[in-house]
């Protein structure tokens, strides 16, 4: 394992040309031509050996929609604990609550993880089983008082599930755009503003969330002091059209000249309100706007 620099230095496991064949079951010496094909990033020991980064395993078996056969070799607790997700159909919501109500916190993570790993894209994965298991959750209350604490459970577990994933992105590039945005002042829900940090950080974009309960104002000034390419606002909490139209006034107001494309989602964005903003419908929406800035971004330079 090697340290990566940080300030709270944490550290990151690499793996030999044998441990990543035996993880997604091929033979040592077709890694090897892989790696130094350059298709698979390596570093080099001081002793000449091949280590590749657990996250450049993960990009790596994403990209080609490889099987992993043996999760435990890929140091992924959730995945080595319940290994049987590995063989599983696509995610379906139906699984993911299944686990959620049984309390089955490992289970969720491994079904969720498990199919970013096999290449699903994240983007759709927020629009379609992780929403639709949430929204589940957020109704068991009605018919059961237990529902309140299960909904609480499955939100805490989502989050942990999205934030294991942003690890296994690889670092942004010192030229990625920006991003960075969070659910508006008075909007408690931290999912949604996470799930877009989560997707957009995962087309390499460098990432900000200020999560739940940002001012418009204090959202717009962090964006032109970080130079924002993209800023996005959560809106999931019910808002009047008044306090939606004043903060449409302050984004475009602050915002102005600086080139950033301003864009709102979530159940309780409406268009009407927030004329001088971009209004998204879903994460695959940002996702496509996301990879337009990538192309301009190349394309430019």
């Amino acid at each position: 394992m090697t340290a990566s620099n940080s300030l709270f230095p944490t550290r990151e496991y690499t793996f030999s040309p044998r441990e990543l064949a035996l993880a997604i079951g091929v033979s040592e010496s077709s890694m090897k031509r892989w790696i130094d094909a350059g298709e698979v990033e390596a570093a080099r020991t001081a002793g000449g050996h091949r280590r590749v980064t657990q996250r450049e395993a993960v990009r790596f078996i994403r990209d080609r929609r490889l099987h992993v056969v043996d999760p435990s070799a890929l140091r992924l607790p959730d995945l080595a604990g319940v290994p049987d997700v590995l063989a599983a159909a696509p995610l379906t919501a139906e699984a993911l609550v299944e686990a959620l109500v049984a309390g089955e916190a490992a289970r969720a993570r491994a079904l969720v993880v498990s199919a970013y790993v096999r290449g699903a894209s994240l983007a759709a994965l927020c629009d379609g089983p992780l929403r639709e298991a949430l929204h589940h959750a957020g109704t068991l209350w009605r018919d059961d008082p237990s529902g309140i604490g299960v909904e609480h459970e499955a939100t805490d577990v989502l989050i942990q599930t999205l934030n294991q994933i942003r690890t296994l992105r690889p670092p942004s590039s010192p030229n990625a755009p920006v991003a960075i945005g969070g659910a508006m002042e008075g909007d408690p829900y931290a999912i949604p503003s996470l799930m877009a940090a989560a997707v957009l950080e995962d087309l390499g974009f460098d990432v900000t969330n200020l999560g739940p309960n940002t001012p418009a104002d204090v959202l717009a000034e962090a964006s032109k002091r970080r130079r924002a390419d993209l800023v996005w606002l959560s809106v999931s909490a019910r808002s009047t059209d008044d306090a939606l139209r004043s903060i449409d006034e302050v984004l475009t107001t602050g915002l102005d000249g600086t080139g950033a494309y301003v864009v709102v989602g979530g159940r309780e964005a409406k268009a009407e309100a927030l004329p001088g903003l971009h209004v998204l419908p879903s994460m695959q929406a940002l996702a496509s706007l996301a990879e337009q800035i990538l192309a301009g971004r190349r394309k430019g330079g």
